[in-house]
This record gives structure tokens, sequence and C-alpha cells, in this order.
């Protein structure tokens, strides 16, 4: 707090700062004087949200959110947004289901789909891909997709199976293409920010033969990158230090460039800079380039005006960032400058370093320096520009006055070529042309010559506007206006209360509710109702039903946490809905009342997709299994075996989720098709159905306990489970699972049988010998894991026992050639851990990020632990 008071510790204006964000906020002094500071010191501020980590008295929460609202404010459009703990909480599991319901109940194709989860920490990535299946099976042609930079995301395949893309946007996601990979066919713009390229060969090609924007921002392995673009016009690369540019060197339209490197090695390679030379030299047809002042650190600019002066005649527009204290950039600069014959607009963003005057001024006033005159040049220069239009300069830091006023009066005696240069000087702080403006500076020189177009446009728009006014009170109501398959649109994204109440808006609205094919009576639709009483819940949702014309393709009820003293009607709308071609079912009960499945959602053989929670699952003699079902969720869920098994037959089965079931030791699933099996709580399972399931590429196996003393056959059953799926890509596997595994035979099973998968996560206790073992024992198995994520868990004691094991010289004694990318959760900072860490170090040597998130720790232990790290 001391420090935090004093005055020089925020006594500079945050003039660009908009958005600010806050997680995990617990609400002390500090933290909250800091916000205060915040507020205070941005003048630019749009929107600050405060996201609160621990669970605190109401009283006290609603002091601190008086506290935070009253704080003043330098900007007078900010908006502060406050999450308490239990709305953070419920944020993402309300998260999932609103989007779930909002796809599930759309209708028709689905052009245009943006989905920008940015700054939200997700559990888990299982409802976005499913999302991913959704649209991309939808015909969608523009997809946009930001994800949470502090977790890795996958691409999943249906991505790039999608033959309907025009206009793709990605961020912060892993772009590894499958073998069978052929590329975007229709895709004509490409915008990607902070991905990781994996390639699946050699390299990650990329065929778009209809290309005609490409942006590249910041993204990792582009060394692996390989476009095929032919047709493309405009190619922006902010990247790191590392593009491959050879594959773009055949693009002939190529018309605007912009390259910024975001660093330069210190000793970069003659095959680079070469490289680097001849990629900007191969475009005849360039008109508008932007070269970085990194980038101007690789040219030879001996060589810069013999090469450019023939090659690049169509370029009109030119930007430059150059550090004038660098005598490379500054050599570069103007040979650049003189070697475009019809340049007419050039733009100079001045970089800052050391001071290294002399000898620049030396190059400067040197007869060749600038000896050429610049005939086409419209904008910038004095001395040699004789077509001269206008100069604007803008300061990039605050000086003195004075000092201020004698550079505005030398600027503007400067001697000009041109009798109707203008140039306007705008010095730090004064700039208000643009406030608060976020466009890069090519389109800000694009805005000052097109201005007067802007305002003519703006006055035109005015007058259309006002024109419309006079016209509406002749035109039809909108409302009744709206074709029917808007109408349906609408209704359809509505809950069906609201969706019942647009029935009296007209009478081309009266009956149209009744005909929707999605029924979606959700916890809060029911709890509503039964709060006026059972029977008027009851009574409503049997009117919504008998009202209903057509089929209902998806039906979802959720009484749970609902009292219902009889469970008839709920078998009178399954019955009801059944019969009526349903395809999506979820059924989720309450947990206090025993609810059995009645015959009819057996029988059903129109279902697709089924969920079911806290049910009694006892199907008939004569069961014949869900023939057309794909996604299958059972949650708390009993099964009662009709002979010795309940046996369930689902050939066309892809998705299979069970958690938290009861006597699955009955369970007997046929499902040849199965491609993800998610397996969590339990301490049972037979597992010989699934041995046939050979396609399956995703496995998640959690148990809740392990028997004291579990038998033999069922340990050999588990090891030879897991090692029977060739086309396995995934795994999960909780701590208890280790316990059963044999650790002695998981190197030898494994090799041959397992080289497809890429994504490996361990739940594992450090503290036993047992764990700690299989789970080195399974990392080292795994020829071509990318991707490994452990979850640290609370155990007991024996670190002395796991430390000998650790520091043996056979325990991690393979190179883990492929794996790129480590997340440790829950990491205690034990002696184990952090040997482990050290260990996982020394042996990948493609490694490109570790991201360990300490469970609890204090400031000296966390800094001991990364100092040993």
């Amino acid at each position: 707090m001391k420090y935090l008071e004093t005055p020089t510790c925020l006594n500079r204006p945050l003039n660009k700062l908009e958005y600010v964000t806050i997680s995990s906020f617990k609400c002390s002094k500090t933290e909250v004087f800091f916000v205060k500071l915040l507020c205070a010191r941005t003048p630019s501020l749009v929107r600050m949200c405060i996201e609160q980590g621990i669970a605190i008295d109401s009283k006290e929460e609603r002091n601190i959110t008086i506290k935070l609202m009253c704080f003043p404010r330098a900007s007078t459009r900010a908006e502060l947004f406050y999450f308490p703990f239990e709305l953070t909480a419920k944020f993402t599991i309300v998260f999932k289901i609103t989007i779930d319901e909002i796809l599930l109940q759309h209708v028709g194709d689905i052009v245009k789909f943006v989905l920008d989860v940015s700054g939200i920490n997700l559990s888990s990535y299982a409802s976005i891909n499913r999302w991913m299946r959704y649209v991309t099976r939808n015909g969608v042609k523009e997809l946009t997709i930001n994800m949470s930079n502090n977790r890795t995301y996958i691409l999943p395949s249906y991505v790039f199976n999608c033959p309907t893309f025009t206009h793709l946007e990605l961020f912060n996601c892993v772009f590894k293409p499958s073998n069978s990979f052929l590329g975007f066919q229709n895709l004509t713009y490409l915008h990607l920010e902070r991905i990781t390229f994996v390639p699946t060969n050699q390299f990650c090609v990329i065929d778009v033969p209809l290309l005609v924007d490409l942006v590249l921002m910041f993204c990792c392995g582009t060394q692996y990158l390989k476009m095929v673009s032919p047709q493309l016009g405009s190619l922006v690369a902010l990247v790191g230090h590392y593009l491959m540019l050879n594959c773009f060197m055949n693009c002939n339209k190529l018309i605007l460039l912009v390259i910024e490197l975001e660093k330069v090695e210190d000793n970069p390679k003659h095959d680079e800079i070469s490289t680097l030379e001849r990629f900007l030299f191969s475009f005849g047809s360039l008109e508008q380039l932007y070269l970085g002042s990194l980038v101007l650190e690789f040219f030879n600019a001996n060589i810069v005006l013999e090469e450019l002066s023939s090659k690049l005649n169509c370029l009109w527009c030119l930007h430059l960032g150059v550090d004038f204290n660098k005598v490379d950039q500054t050599c570069c600069t103007p040979q650049l400058i003189k070697s475009f014959p019809n340049l007419s607009k050039l733009l100079i963003t001045v970089e800052g370093s050391d001071d290294n005057v002399e000898t620049i001024m030396k190059y400067l006033e040197t007869q060749t320096c600038l000896n050429r005159p610049l005939n086409k040049l419209e904008y910038l220069l004095c001395a040699r520009t004789p077509s001269f239009v206008r100069m604007c300069i803008e300061q990039g830091i605050v000086i003195d006055s004075k000092e201020e006023k004698n550079i505005t009066i030398k600027l503007m005696r400067f001697p000009r070529a041109s009798t109707r240069a203008e140039l306007n000087v705008f010095f730090a702080g004064a700039f208000h042309f643009f406030p608060n403006t976020a466009l890069p500076p090519l389109c800000i020189l694009v805005l000052f010559f097109e201005s007067d177009t802007i305002f003519q446009s703006a006055s035109m728009t005015k007058q259309e506007s006002s024109k419309r006014a006079a016209v509406e009170g002749g035109k039809e109501d909108i409302i009744i206006a709206l074709p029917r398959n808007v109408v349906d649109l609408i209704l359809e994204l509505l809950p069906v209360h609201d969706a019942a109440r647009t029935s009296i808006l007209s009478r081309k609205w009266r009956d149209i509710w009744v005909s929707l094919p999605f029924l979606v009576l959700n916890n809060y639709f029911c709890k509503e109702l039964t709060a006026k009483s059972a029977k008027f819940f009851r009574i409503t949702v049997d009117e919504i039903l008998l009202q209903h014309v057509g089929d209902i393709v998806k039906f979802v009820l959720d009484v749970s946490g609902i009292n219902l003293s009889s469970y008839a009607s709920i078998n009178r709308w399954m019955r009801y809905v059944t019969k009526n071609g349903v395809k999506e079912l979820t059924v989720n009960m309450s947990d206090n009342k025993i609810y059995v499945l009645p015959s009819y959602v057996f029988n059903c053989p129109t279902l697709t997709r089924l969920e079911l929670f806290n049910c009694v699952f006892k199907p008939p003699t004569y069961f014949l299994g869900f023939r057309n079902l794909t996604y299958l969720h059972l949650e708390r869920i009993t099964f009662v075996p009709t002979n010795q098994f309940c046996v369930i037959d689902v050939p066309l089965l892809v998705d299979l989720v069970l958690t938290f079931c009861c006597g699955t030791q009955y369970l007997k699933m046929v499902s040849p098709q199965l491609e993800s099996l998610v397996v969590l709580g339990g301490h049972y399972l037979v597992l010989n159905c699934f041995m046939n399931c050979k396609k399956m590429s995703v496995l998640v196996i959690e148990l809740e306990k392990v028997e004291d003393n579990p038998k033999h056959d069922e340990i050999s059953t588990l090891e030879k489970f897991l090692f029977s799926f060739p086309s396995l890509e995934q795994l999960c596997l909780g701590s208890l699972v280790l316990e059963l595994l044999n650790a002695n035979i998981v190197l030898d099973e494994l090799p041959p049988k397992l080289n497809c998968l890429w994504y490996l996560h361990l739940g594992v206790d450090f503290n036993k010998v047992h764990q700690t073992c299989c789970a080195v024992q399974l990392i080292k198995s795994f020829p071509n894991l990318s991707k490994l994520q452990i979850t640290v868990q609370d155990g007991d004691d024996n670190a002395e026992t796991v430390m000998k094991y650790l520091e043996t010289p056979t325990c991690l004694n393979r190179p883990l050639n492929k794996l790129e990318y480590v997340t440790i959760n829950s990491f205690q900072c034990s002696k184990t851990e952090v040997f482990f860490v050290k260990l996982l170090c020394a042996c990948t040597p493609s490694l490109v990020r570790m991201y360990i998130d300490a469970l609890y720790q204090s400031f000296h232990t966390g800094r001991t632990v990364l100092f040993s790290i």
C-alpha cells in the first residue's frame, strides 16, 4: 500500500488503454486501491471487467461493489462490470447450455458463425468441438474462432473437412491438418493470428487456389507453412523471426505486401537474407508496400537500387518503419525511396533506439544519399519532391514547449522543391483528428486523402434517411409482412413460453409457434411453472404438446431439483414425443426420486442423440437397440439387466459419455463405429465390449474409487483394453486408473500399437511410486506425442522412494522428439514434481511451451521453485 500510494506509482496517463480485465479478484485493499489508480489514469477507458475469485460475505461483497462503482474515472464513457464469485462459477455451464440451445434450435444453413471466447477460462473444449462439427455440417461460409490464449485449442478435423468456406479467421489455435486434408478450395480470405502450425509430415501444406487476402500475425511454426495460392492479391505478415517465403514467390497477382518482423536473430543466415531480397523483387504488379524496421535490417542496401528500379514500376504507395539511429536502416531507406519511379505516397514511422547521430548524419550529408528527383511523389520529403502536395508529421514523444516551437519553425523554413507543398506538424497530445483510433497508419493515410468523399457520402446518407422516414407511414406493419421462414427463425430462438406469447401479435402469428420442431423445456422454465403449483406445470406442458403440429425434432425436459409427486405425466409426454419423430431427446430428472425410463423411449427408431440424467435404464426383453443413435450421454444412470446383461446395440454410435453410473458391470455395448468414449466415476466397467472399436480416437477414463484388492482379471482387461485401439489420438487417464496398470508391461505393449496418439492427459500423484512409474512409462511410449497435460493429485508423502525412481538412469532414457506443448495443473511445488519437470526439460528437444499452473504457494516458495527449474 505504501508503494501504491506514492506519487510516482502511476504518474503517467495510460492514454491508449481501452479495455481492462481482472480475473481471480480477491477483494484485498491493495487490489481495490490498484483498481482506483487504473480508473484515475485511463482517459480512454471503455470497459473494465472484474471477476471475483473467492467467495465472501454478501454484505462485504455489496460494500466492495459500491466502493468500486464510486471510484472517480478519467474517462467519461468508461463502464465497470463486477462479477461476483457465484456468477463467475456458473458462467461456464450457462455458456455451454446457451450455445447448445442456440445451435440446436437453428434451422437451415449457417452462412456466418463467429465464436469469441478470448479471456474466458473453459475447463474443456469438447463443447466447442461439437459446435464446430455442427456449423461445418450446415453449410457455413464465414467462420471466425477466437480462443482463450491461456489454453491450447487444437482445431478439430471438421474445420479442415468443410468444403464451403470462403472466409476464415482463426485466433489462438493449433493448426494441425489431417493427412487427408486437401486444402480450402473455395476460400478467398484467410486471417491467422497467434496460430501454432503443426505439420502432418514435413510441411503444413495449405492449398487455397482462390485465396485473395492472407493475414499472418504472430504465428509459431511458420517454418513448416507452405501455401499454394496462385490468386493471392494481398499478403500481410506480422510474424516472429522466421517465415517461409518461397511458397509466395509465384503469386504474380500480388498488389499489397506488408511485412513486419517481431525480432531478428543476431546472425541471420545468408540464405534467409537472399530469400527475403528475392521475395521482394519477384512481384511485378506490386502497388503498395509496407516494411517494418527489422525487415530493413535484412536488406543489402547496395543491391536494392539495382534490383528494384527495373522490376517494381507499378508501386505507388510505400510505408517504412525506420530507426534513424541505425546506419543499416537509414542507408536502406533512401535507396528504397528513390528506387520506385512511380512512387506517389510515402509514410514513415520513426522508431527509437540508442543514439548514433554522428554516423547517420555523415551518410545523410553525402551527395549520393537522395540524388534523384522524385517527380511522382505527392506526399513527403521537401528538397527532392517537385510534385509535393502535403507532408504530415506526428510527434511521438512529449518535449518542452520552447523546444517544440523551435523545431516547428525549423521544419517550416526548410526549402521546398514544390510551390504548392503543405507541411502539417502534430505534436504529442494534440493529434485529435482520430481520437482513440486503432487504425493502422496506412488506413489513416487513405482517410486523409479521401476525407471529402467521406463527408459527401455521410450527407447523402442523411438525405436518404429523411426520404425513408417520409414514406414510412405508407408501409404495412413490418411484423405482419415478415416472410414465414424469418418468423420461424425468430420463434426457434425464443424459449417456449416467450414463443407462445407471440401469438397475440397478429392473426398471422397466432398459430405459428405450435409448429416449432424444437421444444426446450429447460430447468428455468420448469421451476418457474412448478413455483406456482405442480398441477399448473403439468397442465401447461400438456397444452403445449397437445397444440403442437408436425414432428418434434428435439425435445428437452429438465426437472432436476424439482419435487414431483408422480411421474405419470412425464411418461405421457415421453409417449407423445417418441410418436412424433423425435431425433434428439434429453431427459434430466430429479435426483431424489427414482424414475424408470418407459418402454416408449426404447421403442423409438428415430433417435440420433440421447441424453439421460438420473434415471433407471431397464430395457424390455425385446429391446433391439438404438439403430440410428450417434451420440449417447448417460449420467447418474442405474443399469438394471433384463437377463444377464444390459445389452445396447448402437451400430452408428460415434460419441459415448458415461458419468457416475451404477451397475456398469451389467452394461454391454455393441458400437463398432465408436470414436469417442468418456467414462467418469464408478469403480467397475465391463471393457470387453469396447475392444472391437477400431475407430476409437478419443478415450477418457477417470475412476471414482478403486477396490482394495482388484482382481487380476480386471487389471489385465484394463491393460488389454488400453492397447487395443490403433487409431487412438487423444488419451486421458485418471490417477486411480494408473493404480490398476502394470507399469512393467506398458513400455513393451504400447509402441507398435498406438503410433497415432499425439495428446496425453494424466492425473498423477507424485507421492506414489506406482503412479509415477506408470506415468513416465506411458509418456515415453508414444513416439508421436506432441502435447502432454498432467494434473497433479494430492496424496500421502512418500517423496524419498519416488525420488529414487526418478533419479535412476532408465527413468526417462528416451528423447521425446515430437513433444512440443506441456501443461502441468495443480502444481504443488514438491521435490518430486520439480525433479520431474527437470527431466522433461532435458529430454524434449522440440519443446515449444511449458505451462505450469501452481495450486498454492507463497512468493518465496514460488521464486525458489522457479529458480530450481
